[in-house]
C-alpha cells in the first residue's frame, strides 16, 4: 500500500523525454549522414581527377580514411554519451524498457552505420585500387612518349651534327677550293705578268732591234735606190719608208722623253734630299756656331766675374777708407764748429807739423764747405725721393691679402697671399694626404728659380746669338741662370714632376695658376714665371696693391714719365708702315709722314699686326701658333641688395675634371669699386668678367656687328659670365643697371689687333730657352723620351698589375680596371705580352727625333712608316708626350685609363681597342705608311658662279645603312671631323668621327701632327687600317671583336683605305632654320670646307679613290639640314671630279 501512495510518474513527460532524445539521435544521424554524403561526393570528385599521381590520390585516401575514422570515433563517442544520459534518465524515471528498447535501437543504428562505414572503406580501398591501375596505365603511357620523344630528339641531333660535320667538311673544302683557287689564281697573274713583263721587255728589246736594223737597211736601200732608180713608183716606196721610219723615230724620241721625264723626277727627288741634307748639316752647322758663341761669351764672362770680383774687393777697400776719412772728416767739422763758437777747448796736437791751412772763412775751409754742401744736397735729394716714395706709396691703396675667393665644382675657399697657414688648411680641405709635403717640396724647388728669374728680364733671353749682346749687362747674374737654364724654360709640368707632386686638387690648382699668369696650362707654361709668382705670392707677410683710380691712374704715370724724358704721346696717329732698309727697321710711316728712329723701332703690335704692317719681301720668320679669343661683360649694379663685404677678384671654375683652357670653364671676375669707390656712382658698383683667351675667333668671323644674329650670338655666348656672376655674387644679375657685352669683334675694332689677340702668340715650354718661332714647325720627342725614361727608372717593364700601374703613374688606373671587368678575355695577357711590348715599343723613341708638323694655311703631307706609328702610339698610351701646342689635339690617354668607369661602356669600348690594335700589332708588324695630307682651299667666292664643270653622278644607298662598313668600292670616306682632328676619342665622346678612330687607332697618330683646322682647310688619311669591329652608337658602343680589313695593299703593303676629315659649321643653340642655313656666307663656308676635303691629293689618288662616301654631315647635333648639306657636298665633290655615294641612314633623299 506504500508503494500505492507514490504517485506513478507521468506518461507524457515520459514519452517527451524519450522523443526528444530519439528526435537529437535522429539530428545526429541525419548530419552524420550528411557528412557521409558529402565524403561520398568528395570520393566521387576523386574518382574523376583521373589524371592526378597515385602519390595525390594515396594522400586523400588516408586523408578520407582519417576523416572516416575521426567522424566514427566521434560518432561513438556522441553515441555512448547519449546511451549514458538515456541510462541516467532510465534509473531517474524507471523506464528500463524503454532504455532497453532505445539501447535496441541504436544498437541497429550502430551496426547499421557499421555496415555503412565498412561498404565505404570497401568502395574506398576499390576506388584506390582503380587509381592506383589508372596512375600506373598513365605513367606507363607517359614514359613511352618520352622515351619516343626522346628517340626522336637524339636521332634530330645526331642528323644535326652529322648536318653539320657534312657543312663544315663541305666549307672546309671549299674554303681550302677557293685558297687553292685563289692561290693558283694569284700563281698564274703572276706567271702571267712575269711572263708579258718578259715578252714586253723582249719584245721592245726586238722592235728596238728590229728598228735599228730596219734604219739601217732602210738607209742603205734608199742610197741605193737614190743612185739606181729615179722612177716615180720608186720614189714613193721611198716616200713611204721615209714616213715609217719618222714614225718610228718619233716614237723612240717620245719613250725617250718619258724615261727622261722620269729620270730627271728621280734627279729631282735626290736632289731635294741632298738640298735636305745640306738644310740639316747648316743648320746643325749653325747650332756648332752658336755654342762655340756661348762657349766664348762663357768664358769672357768668367774673366769678367773674376774682374767684377777684384772691382768688387778694391770697391770693398776702399769704401772702408772712405769711411774712414768720412768719419775724421766729421770729427774734424765737429772739432772747427767747436772752435768756431769760441770755446775754450785747445786743437789736439799734431803728431807732425802740417802745412798752415788756408785762411777759413766763417771758421771753415772751402774744402770743408764744399763737401758739406755736397753732403747736404745729398740728404735734400734723399729726403725728396722718400717723399716721392712715400706719395707714390700713398697712390697705391693696399688691399687685404685676399686674392680671390675661388668657386670649384667641390667647394669655395678664399686665397690669400702671405699667409702660409691658411693656405696649408685649404690644401687640408681640398687635398690628399700628401698635399701638404709635395707642395713644401715644390716651393723648395720654385724659389731659386724665382730669385733667377727676378734677376734677369724674360727680354734679355734670345733663342739666337743675339743673347750674348742682350745679356752683357746681367754678366754677374748669369751663373745661377746658367747653373738652371734648362729649368728655367722647360715646362712647368717638369718642375711638378722633380717635386712628386701626384695630388689631384694642388695638380689642378697650379694648372689655374699657369692659365691665369699666361693661358697656357701646366704643361705648355715655362717654370721661370710661375716660379717668380709661387715663390713671391706665399712668401710671408706679402701683399697686394691696387692703384688709386685704376689702370687709368698707371696709364697717365706711363705718359708723365714718358714725357718727362722729351718723348712725344701722338693720339689718332696709327702706323700705315715700318720702314724697312738692308733689311732693317729704320722707322715707320705716318698718313703718308716718314718718322726715322735713331736706334731702333719698338713695335708693342702683335706678330701678326707687326708682319701687316713689314713691306712685302721682308724675312719675317714664320708666326706662333694663335691662342684663343676673348669675351668680356661689363656691368653697373645696385650696392644695396649686394653683400656689404666682397672680395676684390673672384675665380669660377665650372670642372676640375675638363681642361683648364676649354672654352667657358674659367671666369674671371673683378669688382674694381670694392677697394676704390670712385670707380663707380656712389651706392653703385662695377663688375668686370671675362673668358680668358678660350673663345674661338672663327665663331664671329665675318658677322655683322648690327645684324640680329650677332646680338643674339653674344648673348649666347655671354650666358656662362652671367651665370658665373650670379654664382658668384648671389643676386648680382637682378640688379643689373648697366650692362656691356663685349666679344671677340668688339675686342678687334677697340684694340684694333689681329684677331683681338690681347695675350700675345701661344708659345708653349717646349725648345729650350728662347725657343724660336721656326721650331714650332716640328713636334719635338724630347719631352716625350724624358718623360718615359723617368717611367723606365720606376720600373715600368716591371709592371704586372694594377697596383704595380698605380705605383708608376702616381693614380690607380680605374678606366683600366673597368675594362677588365666588362671585357675578362682583355686581362689574360695584359701584362704579361700587350703591355710589355707597349713598354718596348716606346723605348724605341729617340729625343732628337722631331716630326714635322702640318701647319695651318700650308699644303703639305707627311709619311709616317707603320712601325713608327705603333711606337708614337705606344708613348700617346703611356701619357709621355705632354708639351704639345693649345692648337694641336689632346693626345695622351690618361682619361681612358685613369679617369673613366664602368658607368661610361662607350669609353671602356675605345679603350678595348686599343688595347686590341697593340695585341694585333705584337703578332704582326704592320707594313706601309700612314700617309697623312693637309688640304688647303684658296677662297675665290666668284669661283662657284664661274664653274662649268659638269655635275657628276650621285647614288643614295638604301635607308638604315651606314657608309662606316663600305668597303672595296673605291671610295673615300668623309670623316666628320671636329676641327681638332680626332674630336673626343681620348677625351670623351663616341659618335662617328672617334668610333672611326677608334677601330682605326692608327689615326691617332695624325693628331700629334696636325693643328687645328681652318676654314678651308681638310686633312685626308690613307693607310689607316681597321684593326676590330664594333656595336652600337654613342653610349651603346661595344667592342665587337678582331676584324681583318680586306682593303687591296700598296706595294709597300700601305692599306689602300683613305678618309678625309672636315668639320662641319655648328648651328646649336642658335638660329638653325634653313633660310639661316642658305645665307651665302654659310653656303660658301661649307662648300669651301667639303671642296677642299673631296679634292684629290694627286691624279693617282683620283684614279683610286674616284668615289666619295658621304651621309648627313653636321645633321646631329649640329642641326644641319639634311638636304641643304647633301647638294653641297654633292657639288663639292663633283668641282673634284668625283662622283658621289650617299648613306642618308634614317632619312629619305631623292625621289
Amino acid at each position: 500500500m506504500g508503494d500505492d501512495s507514490t504517485p506513478p510518474p507521468d506518461a507524457d513527460s515520459v514519452d517527451a523525454t524519450g522523443l526528444e532524445a530519439a528526435v537529437d539521435a535522429g539530428a545526429e544521424r541525419r548530419a552524420l549522414m550528411r557528412k557521409v554524403a558529402q565524403l561520398t561526393k568528395v570520393v566521387m570528385h576523386l574518382n574523376s581527377k583521373n589524371d592526378e599521381s597515385e602519390q595525390q590520390y594515396q594522400l586523400l585516401s588516408e586523408e578520407l580514411e582519417e576523416e572516416v575514422t575521426a567522424i566514427v570515433e566521434g560518432a561513438a563517442m556522441e553515441i555512448q554519451a547519449e546511451t549514458l544520459k538515456v541510462k541516467d534518465l532510465a534509473e531517474k524515471s524507471s523506464l528500463l524498457a524503454n532504455a532497453s528498447r532505445l539501447d535496441q535501437l541504436f544498437g541497429q543504428q550502430k551496426l547499421q552505420l557499421a555496415a555503412e562505414l565498412q561498404q565505404l572503406r570497401a568502395e574506398a580501398q576499390e576506388l584506390r585500387q582503380r587509381q592506383r591501375e589508372m596512375a600506373e596505365l598513365e605513367l606507363e603511357v607517359t614514359i613511352q612518349k618520352v622515351r619516343e620523344v626522346s628517340q626522336k630528339l637524339r636521332e634530330s641531333l645526331e642528323n644535326y651534327r652529322r648536318t653539320l660535320e657534312r657543312r663544315a667538311l663541305e666549307m672546309a673544302q671549299r674554303h681550302e677550293e677557293l685558297r687553292s683557287d685563289r692561290q693558283a689564281e694569284l700563281q698564274l697573274a703572276q706567271e702571267d705578268f712575269d711572263r708579258r713583263l718578259e715578252e714586253l721587255k723582249t719584245s721592245l728589246r726586238r722592235e728596238a732591234e728590229h728598228a735599228r736594223q730596219s734604219t739601217e737597211h732602210a738607209m742603205l736601200h734608199m742610197r741605193r735606190l737614190h743612185e739606181a732608180e729615179t722612177s716615180s713608183q720608186q720614189l714613193a716606196l721611198l716616200q713611204r719608208r721615209q714616213e715609217r721610219m719618222q714614225r718610228l723615230e718619233h716614237d723612240f724620241a717620245e719613250e725617250r722623253r718619258v724615261r727622261e721625264a722620269m729620270r730627271s723626277g728621280m734627279e729631282l727627288e735626290m736632289m731635294q734630299q741632298r738640298k735636305d741634307l745640306e738644310d740639316f748639316k747648316a743648320s746643325l752647322f749653325s747650332v756648332d756656331q752658336q755654342v762655340e758663341a756661348m762657349r766664348g761669351t762663357l768664358e769672357e764672362m768668367r774673366c769678367r766675374a773674376e774682374r767684377a770680383s777684384a772691382d768688387a774687393d778694391v770697391a770693398r777697400s776702399e769704401a772702408a777708407q772712405a769711411e774712414a776719412e768720412t768719419a775724421a772728416l766729421a770729427r774734424e767739422i765737429a772739432l772747427l764748429e767747436v772752435r768756431q763758437r769760441g770755446t775754450a777747448v785747445p786743437a789736439p796736437p799734431a803728431a807732425v807739423p802740417r802745412p798752415k791751412p788756408a785762411a777759413p772763412r766763417n771758421g771753415l775751409t772751402e774744402e770743408l764747405r764744399e763737401v758739406i754742401s755736397n753732403t747736404k744736397q745729398v740728404e735734400n735729394e734723399m729726403a725728396m725721393v722718400e717723399a716721392r716714395l712715400g706719395d707714390l706709396e700713398d697712390e697705391l691703396a693696399e688691399q687685404d691679402k685676399t686674392v680671390a675667393e675661388t668657386m670649384g665644382p667641390e667647394g669655395n675657399f678664399d686665397f690669400e697671399v702671405g699667409n702660409d697657414a691658411k693656405w696649408e688648411q685649404i690644401l687640408k680641405d681640398f687635398g690628399g694626404p700628401n698635399a701638404l709635403q709635395e707642395w713644401q717640396r715644390l716651393l723648395a724647388l720654385a724659389k731659386p728659380l724665382g730669385e733667377v728669374s727676378k734677376g734677369v728680364p724674360a727680354a734679355a733671353l734670345r733663342g739666337d746669338l743675339g743673347a750674348v749682346q742682350t745679356l752683357q749687362r746681367y754678366f754677374s747674374r748669369l751663373p745661377p741662370l746658367l747653373l738652371n737654364g734648362l729649368k728655367f724654360q722647360a715646362p712647368f709640368n717638369d718642375l711638378l714632376e722633380e717635386a712628386g707632386v701626384k695630388d689631384r686638387f694642388l695638380k689642378k690648382w697650379l694648372d689655374y695658376l699657369c692659365f691665369v699668369l699666361q693661358a697656357l696650362p701646366a704643361a705648355g707654361h715655362p717654370s721661370a714665371p710661375v716660379a717668380y709668382m709661387v715663390s713671391d705670392m706665399y712668401s710671408s707677410g706679402a701683399v697686394l696693391d691696387y692703384p688709386k683710380g685704376g689702370m687709368g691712374a698707371l696709364i697717365d704715370a706711363l705718359v708723365q714719365g714718358l714725357e718727362k724724358h722729351q718723348g712725344q704721346l701722338r693720339y689718332n696717329a696709327h702706323v700705315d708702315q715700318i720702314l724697312v732698309e738692308d733689311g732693317q727697321a729704320c722707322g715707320v710711316s705716318v698718313k703718308g709722314r716718314q718718322i726715322r728712329a735713331r736706334e731702333a723701332v719698338v713695335s708693342n703690335a702683335s706678330v701678326w699686326d707687326t708682319e701687316h704692317l713689314l713691306p712685302e719681301g721682308s724675312n719675317w720668320k714664320s708666326k706662333p701658333p694663335e691662342c684663343g679669343s676673348f669675351m668680356h661683360l661689363h656691368l653697373g649694379l645696385k650696392a644695396e641688395a649686394l653683400p656689404s663685404e666682397m672680395p676684390l677678384h673672384y675665380s669660377v671654375i665650372r670642372d676640375w675634371e675638363e681642361p683648364i683652357d676649354a672654352t667657358g670653364n674659367v671666369v674671371i671676375i673683378s669688382v674694381p669699386s670694392v677697394v676704390n669707390p670712385a670707380l663707380a656712382p656712389e651706392g653703385r658698383h662695377c663688375l668686370h668678367a671675362y673668358l680668358a683667351a678660350t673663345e674661338p675667333f672663327e665663331l664671329w668671323k665675318g658677322m655683322d656687328r648690327r645684324s640680329p644674329e650677332y646680338a643674339k650670338l653674344k648673348r649666347q655666348r655671354a650666358q656662362p659670365l652671367f651665370e658665373a656672376v650670379e654664382r658668384a655674387v648671389p643676386g648680382a644679375c637682378e640688379n643689373i643697371e648697366m650692362e656691356l657685352i663685349g666679344s671677340p669683334l668688339t675686342h678687334a675694332r677697340f684694340n684694333r689687333r689681329h684677331r683681338c689677340r690681347a695675350m700675345g702668340d701661344e708659345r708653349s715650354a717646349q725648345g729650350g730657352m728662347g725657343s724660336s718661332l721656326g721650331a714650332m714647325s716640328k713636334v719635338s720627342m724630347h719631352t716625350a723620351v724624358a718623360n718615359f725614361n723617368r717611367l723606365w727608372e720606376r720600373n715600368v717593364s716591371k709592371v704586372h698589375d694594377l697596383r704595380g700601374f698605380e705605383e708608376v703613374f702616381g693614380s690607380y688606373p680605374q678606366g683600366l680596371e673597368a675594362v677588365f671587368k666588362v671585357y675578362p678575355d682583355c686581362q689574360a695577357n695584359f701584362f704579361t705580352e700587350v703591355f710589355p711590348f707597349i713598354v718596348q715599343s716606346a723605348s724605341r723613341m729617340y729625343p732628337e727625333y722631331n716630326l714635322k708638323k702640318l701647319q695651318q694655311g700650308v699644303v703639305d703631307h707627311l709619311m709616317l712608316g707603320r712601325e713608327l706609328v705603333v711606337t708614337l702610339l705606344a708613348h700617346m698610351f703611356l701619357c709621355t708626350i705632354t708639351d704639345l701646342a693649345r692648337d694641336m689635339p689632346y693626345p695622351c690617354f690618361d682619361m681612358l685609363l685613369f679617369r673613366v668607369s664602368t658607368r661610361q661602356p662607350q669609353e671602356l669600348a675605345k679603350l678595348r681597342m686599343v688595347i686590341h690594335y697593340f695585341d694585333r700589332c705584337r703578332l704582326e708588324t704592320p707594313q706601309g705608311e700612314l700617309r697623312i695630307y693637309r688640304q688647303v682651299r684658296d677662297k675665290r667666292r666668284a669661283s662657284w658662279r664661274d664653274s662649268r664643270l659638269p655635275l657628276l653622278e650621285i647614288q643614295v644607298a638604301p635607308e638604315l645603312t651606314g657608309f662606316e662598313d663600305e668597303v672595296g668600292r673605291g671610295c673615300l670616306h668623309a670623316d666628320f671631323a671636329n676641327k681638332s682632328l680626332g674630336g673626343g676619342v681620348l677625351v670623351g665622346g663616341c659618335v662617328q668621327e672617334e668610333i672611326r678612330f677608334a677601330i682605326c687607332p692608327e689615326l691617332c697618330a695624325a693628331m700629334l701632327v696636325c693643328p687645328i683646322m681652318l676654314e678651308n682647310e681638310a686633312i685626308t688619311i690613307v693607310g689607316g687600317e681597321q684593326f676590330c669591329t664594333y656595336t652600337g652608337y654613342a653610349r651603346s658602343l661595344a667592342f665587337g671583336g678582331d676584324y681583318r680589313d680586306p682593303s687591296p695593299r700598296d706595294a709597300d703593303g700601305t692599306p689602300l683605305v683613305a678618309i678625309t676629315a672636315m668639320d662641319a659649321l655648328d648651328f646649336r643653340g642658335e638660329d638653325s632654320s634653313l633660310r639661316r642655313q642658305m645665307q651665302e656666307p654659310l653656303m660658301l663656308r661649307e662648300l669651301e670646307k667639303a671642296a677642299a676635303a673631296f679634292a684629290p691629293v694627286d691624279d693617282v689618288a683620283l684614279r683610286q679613290w674616284p668615289v666619295i662616301a658621304t651621309g648627313n654631315w653636321g645633321c646631329g647635333a649640329f642641326e644641319g639640314c639634311p638636304e641643304l648639306k647633301a647638294v653641297l657636298q654633292w657639288l663639292a665633290a663633283s668641282e673634284g671630279r668625283r662622283s658621289l655615294l650617299y648613306f642618308p641612314f634614317e632619312l629619305k633623299i631623292g625621289p
